[in-house]
């Protein structure tokens, strides 16, 4: 915030980039299962998960009032505020049991890549002034890969079997600069974007059996995704101009 008799200048800015790779396995040729005195394993579970959340849209403080992230708020003969926020998460999920492995388990085999990934954000400016401005730019993205796989010639035996890749995206981000004066520009550019993809799969010539009449071998890839830019702005003054551009 800033207030000037003569000029002023209100500014927020946010900037983070996550790139977060998680992998869980079993490595390449490993041999999980009975050995020569018939001791073994019962479950097996293989699980990678990434959890993101960058905030605050939508959050309150203590007082019941709307946290904000990113804010510019200035008064003054000539104003200007302005507001930047971007935000990235990328990287890889892979949960696998890897190529010729073998697992021989009594119970369940599980192999589950988890993603969950929030981003959000809220951009605002507020300028007062005979000469009032005000710029609003931000971007807010989610990408990667979540991937569950058994191996190619990998060997898996278990009373069922289970592989599944999972992945929930949000993005939104906001906008909303506001000028009041007798001569006010406002311009608004905010772009979310969501490009996640999830892969279940076993690989060429593996073998996978449950044992008993009627157990279940489940692959399956489960996916969602949500985008939301959102801008808009108020410029209120003798001349005004206001840009938004949401993509």
């Amino acid at each position: 915030a800033s207030v000037g008799a003569t000029l002023s200048l209100g500014a927020g800015i946010v900037y983070g980039e996550a790139d977060v790779d998680v992998t869980a396995a079993e490595g390449q040729g490993a041999h999980l299962g009975q050995d020569a005195s018939g001791a073994g394993i019962g479950d097996l579970a293989v699980a990678a998960t990434r959890v993101v959340d960058i905030g605050p849209k939508g959050e309150l403080d203590e007082n019941g009032q709307q946290r904000k992230m990113v804010a510019g708020i200035s008064a003054g003969f000539g104003a200007v505020n302005a507001g930047f926020g971007f935000v990235g998460v990328t990287g890889d999920v892979l949960a696998a049991i890897a190529a010729d492995a073998v697992v021989d388990a009594s119970g369940d085999i599980d192999v589950t890549a988890d993603s969950d990934a929030t981003l959000l954000v809220s951009l605002e400016g507020l300028s007062l002034g005979a000469l009032a401005f005000g710029l609003i730019l931000g971007d807010a993205s989610l990408a990667g890969t979540v991937r569950a796989t058994i191996g190619a010639r990998a060997q898996v035996a278990g009373r069922t079997v289970d592989v599944r890749a999972q992945n929930v995206m949000t993005s939104t981000i906001t906008g909303t600069p506001t000028n009041i004066g007798l001569l006010t520009g406002a311009g608004v550019g905010v772009t979310s974007s969501v490009g996640a993809l999830g892969s279940a799969s076993v690989g060429t010539d593996a073998k996978v059996e449950t044992s008993g009449v009627g157990e279940a071998i489940r692959i399956t890839a489960d996916s969602s995704g949500y985008a939301f830019a959102g801008a808009s702005s108020v410029s209120i003054g003798l001349l005004s101009v206001g840009v938004n551009k949401p993509d």
